[in-house]
C-alpha cells in the first residue's frame, strides 16, 4: 500500500510512518482542545491548519481529513 497523502510505502495502515505519527498526535491533542474549548472535530482541524506553528505533516493530515470528511476514530 501507499500513503493516502504522499504515496510513500506503508504496511497495513492508511498513512506512511510520518503521517501516521502526525495523525496520532492530532487525535491525542484533540482531547485537550475539546476539554478546554468544547470544540468539534472539524473545527479543530480547521484551526490547526490555520495555526502558524503547525508542522507540515500535521497540516497535510488535517487537510486530508477535512477533504475526506473523516471523523475521529
Amino acid at each position: 500500500m501507499s500513503c493516502s497523502i504522499c504515496d510513500n510505502k506503508t504496511g497495513e495502515i492508511v498513512f506512511c510512518e510520518y503521517h501516521e505519527v502526525a495523525y496520532k498526535n492530532i487525535k491525542e491533542a484533540f482531547k485537550s482542545w475539546q476539554k478546554a474549548m468544547n470544540i468539534e472535530w472539524m473545527e479543530y482541524l480547521k484551526r490547526i491548519i490555520e495555526h502558524d506553528f503547525t508542522g507540515k505533516w500535521v497540516r497535510e493530515v488535517a487537510e486530508f481529513l477535512i477533504r475526506n470528511e473523516t471523523n475521529i476514530s
